[in-house]
């Protein structure tokens, strides 16, 4: 039996930790792996291209933190930081995005989980 050699299957996958320990950090890095086609973690990856939709980055914060990383504009990686609430057009937005870029195989979601307040 030939041993697993990938990250991640097709599928869906949370992740999830305290507050500020790099769990935007390490999705961007896999983001920049997957649609440069480089190893991740140890792991090789196929070149695709990316969506990430951050909801607590603006545009510019994205972009920043993306070149604190490389130092150029990586081809077939799209930021998105805006998204409706789930029921009320998010999914919609999913499925439009990698409509017009059908080479979309990878879309990471990040976002906070706060209780909401009363």
């Amino acid at each position: 039996m030939e041993p697993i050699s990938w990250l991640l299957a097709p599928g869906l996958y949370f992740l999830g930790g305290s507050p500020k320990v790099g769990k935007s950090w390490l999705a961007l890095q896999l983001c920049l792996a997957v649609c440069r086609g480089e190893p991740f973690l140890g792991f090789k990856t196929r070149r695709n291209e990316v969506l990430y939709i951050s909801l607590e980055d603006g545009p510019q914060r994205l972009h920043t933190r993306a070149l604190h990383l490389t130092e150029e504009d990586p081809a077939g990686l799209y930021f998105c930081s805006h998204a409706h609430l789930i029921g009320h057009g998010l999914e919609q937005q999913l499925d439009q995005m990698p409509a017009e870029h059908p080479s979309i195989q990878l879309v990471v979601l990040s976002s906070s989980c706060r209780e909401p307040t009363v």
